[in-house]
């Protein structure tokens, strides 16, 4: 391999010293009239955090676990019904495997069993029906606390049946 000249050096170190304040300079600006692009890019947890000046939107994805009669025994984050995932991983693998399914048929026999044994192991009775849950909560900051304005359910379906 041949190495690099010293002009070279200087060129790629005189591109860098360049380069960075101005990435640095557009993320700043654009950071100013809209949201940051950086931490989404960098931080994908990031993007599911909207600022709007003192109003927040915040997503949040939760696995619902029913009893048999239809009431809702407990709601579970995404890192504590998949608590053997690493929590960086938590997210790809939602996006991977349950982003784009529209019900529980959309998973095989043996996975829909798995939802179901966990939840139960979870909430120590046999659970009814799982479901995966989309929503948004939307916040205001008033003085200095946020408030839970109201919450919208994006999508809801069914990854498990109860007891069959």
């Amino acid at each position: 391999m041949d190495y690099l000249s010293e002009k070279i050096v200087k060129r790629i170190f005189i591109f860098f010293l360049i380069y960075l304040p101005l990435q640095y300079a557009v993320v700043g600006i654009v950071g100013y009239y809209s949201s940051e692009p950086w931490p989404a890019f960098v931080f994908p947890g990031f993007k599911s955090i909207y600022v709007y000046g003192d109003t927040y939107q915040i997503n949040q994805f939760m696995v619902e676990v029913e009893s048999p009669d239809g009431t809702v025994l407990r709601e579970f984050t995404p890192q504590q019904f998949f608590y053997e995932i690493p929590n960086s991983q938590v997210t790809g693998f939602l996006r991977s495997n349950l982003d784009g399914a529209d019900d529980f048929e959309a998973f095989d026999t043996e996975t829909r069993n798995w939802f179901r044994e966990r939840a139960q192991a979870l909430v120590g009775v046999s659970p009814g029906d799982l479901y995966y849950l989309h929503r948004r909560q939307y916040m205001t900051r008033f003085d200095n606390k946020l408030n839970i304005d109201s919450v919208k359910v994006l999508n809801r379906f069914k990854i498990a049946e109860g007891n069959l």
